[in-house]
């Protein structure tokens, strides 16, 4: 933006506002000083397919134990939970340098501005289901 202002202003245009989206269950790790901790692991990112099929077999055995034997899980493998039980089984040493995990769209906000924020759309969006 930066480099664009001097071109908008010479143009007469005024930027009111900048809107960012993205796409869920991408992985962006920081550490405590906002800084990134390894590349980010995307949707379609299936590296942690093991991990996947560990954590729906436990999240399949505790809803048993709610529900009854009728419910499955099935969490696929480029959602965020497993991703990060393979950051931790696989890199260790980063991991443990881990304070926040944010999405790609996210990291842009961030970039963008002087802090973390929240899309509440999300949110919303995913409670309507």
């Amino acid at each position: 933006l930066k480099e664009l202002s001097p071109i908008i202003q010479q143009e007469g245009y005024k930027v009111c506002g900048v809107g960012v989206s993205g796409q869920q269950h991408g992985m962006v790790p920081l550490d405590e000083n906002f800084q990134v901790i390894r590349s980010a692991k995307l949707w379609c990112d299936v590296e942690a397919a093991l991990e996947a099929k560990e954590f729906s077999e436990k999240a399949t055995k505790i809803m048993h134990g709610v529900v009854g034997s009728g419910c499955t899980w099935s969490i696929p493998p480029g959602f965020t939970a497993p991703k990060v039980m393979w950051m931790k089984k696989n890199e260790p040493e980063l991991f443990e340098k881990v304070k926040w995990l944010i999405l790609p769209h996210d990291y842009v906000n961030l970039c963008l501005s002087t802090g973390l924020g929240y899309d509440m759309k999300v949110e919303e969006c995913e409670s309507e289901d």
